[in-house]
């Protein structure tokens, strides 16, 4: 089987644009910026202006419309000439407008995300606490529930694009109690300033995103992709029938995997399926027949 690692035409239409925008652009005052410790708005809204600043969110939004990929790859070029700015891309794109528009309410996307894809407003993230950073299991910052409103209480440090004269918003990152296991419960909490008619501060929105939730999908996943792989590597080498226990396979229709795994296996390799139960499915669901062939 032959792999291809070329880049799709888009991703790699993206890949040139910001290399050249990087050296031509960034390259040029990054060591000034650095030793300054300077952020540049200028700067940030070149990089919204070439749309960085929204690359997978769709077009109705002010996006770039694109793909996951192109948007790694734009990252990543940008961060071969400065990672400083590559973070401010990233955290903008990933941490302020991926919990906006996948998690926002319809009005929340239309009333923020234009401004944010587009480089007028930028959104920050905050993790780091004086206790705590790359640690995240030390997090103290609390969020508690108050009827529908969200209480948070704590202290955030190095806020990524946070004291920009042109930042919206924060994503940040709470603790809600703890799980049976005793470990800390999290929040991601994305969170903007509202004001009134006159400019009175009227509290913040909110968005919130559980950790703990987001973190199991993902080992969930882990899991079915794992199974897909080592059900294709005993398949290379096989045909004709495979037993599979009809038991174990009504389990893992519960969990959603077998039927993804067993159309995978069918579509890479000649071999088919042969129904019945395995050993340890007779012993539970046929004591009395198990207990007769022991003996």
């Amino acid at each position: 089987m032959t792999i291809n690692f070329d880049l799709p035409e888009e991703s790699a239409m993206m890949r040139d644009a910001v290399r050249e925008f990087a050296e031509k652009e960034i390259r040029p005052i990054a060591p000034e910026l650095d030793e300054k410790e300077e952020f540049s708005p200028v700067l940030t809204k070149k990089m919204g202006d070439l749309g960085l600043l929204g690359v997978y969110i769709p077009e109705e939004y002010g996006g770039s419309g694109l793909n996951h990929l192109a948007y790694i790859v734009a990252v990543e070029e940008i961060a071969r000439v400065d990672g400083s700015q590559a973070a401010t891309v990233a955290a903008h794109n990933s941490l302020g407008l991926g919990p906006l528009y996948y998690f926002g309410t319809e009005e929340q996307k239309e009333k923020y995300l234009p401004k944010l894809t587009t480089g007028e407003k930028l959104w920050g993230f905050g993790l780091t606490e004086p206790d705590a950073g790359s640690d995240a299991g030390g997090t103290k910052t609390k969020a508690v529930q108050d009827g529908d409103e969200w209480v948070i209480n704590g202290s955030k440090i190095f806020i990524t694009n946070g004291s920009t004269p042109f930042s919206l918003g924060s994503t940040v990152q709470t603790v809600t109690g703890t799980r049976p296991d005793g470990k800390k419960r999290n929040l991601l909490v994305t969170a903007a300033p509202r004001f009134g008619e006159h400019g009175e501060y009227k509290g913040a929105f909110g968005i919130f995103r559980d950790i703990t939730e987001r973190k199991q999908a993902e080992e969930e996943r882990e899991r079915l992709i794992q199974e897909l792989e080592d059900a294709l590597t005993k398949v290379k080498t096989l045909s004709g029938l495979i037993p599979i226990c009809s038991s174990c396979k009504k389990i893992r229709d519960d969990k959603g995997y077998w039927n993804q795994i067993e159309a995978y296996i069918k579509e890479h390799s000649d071999a088919d399926f042969s129904h019945g139960f395995c050993p340890e499915c007779m012993k539970k669901l046929y004591p009395e027949f198990t207990k007769k062939e022991d003996s």
